[in-house]
C-alpha cells in the first residue's frame, strides 16, 4: 500500500464526485489494502462524513490512492488534532 495510517496526503483530483477534496491536505486514518482506498480526515470541511465515527462529521472521505500524493506537514497544530 502506498499510504499508511498517519501519512499526510493531498488530493490532487476529485473522487466519487466530491470536488471539494481537490487541493486539500489531510491525514490517513484508515487504509484498506484489498481495495486500495484510504479514509482521510481533511483539514477543512469537504462535505464528507465522519469515517464511521473516527473524525468530525463533514471532514472525512474515503478516497482512492490514485488521486493522492504525499504532503509535507505545514500546520503541526492541525496535524496533531
Amino acid at each position: 500500500m502506498k499510504f499508511k495510517v498517519g501519512d499526510r496526503v493531498k488530493a490532487f483530483a476529485t473522487w466519487d464526485e466530491n470536488s471539494k477534496i481537490k487541493g486539500v491536505c489531510g491525514t490517513v486514518l484508515r487504509a484498506d489494502e484489498k481495495d486500495f482506498s484510504v479514509g482521510i480526515r481533511f483539514e477543512k470541511k469537504i462535505g464528507g462524513h465522519d469515517l464511521g465515527g473516527i473524525c468530525p462529521n463533514g471532514y472525512g472521505w474515503n478516497t482512492g490512492v490514485e488521486v493522492l500524493e504525499h504532503a509535507e506537514i505545514t500546520n503541526w497544530k492541525e496535524a496533531l488534532k
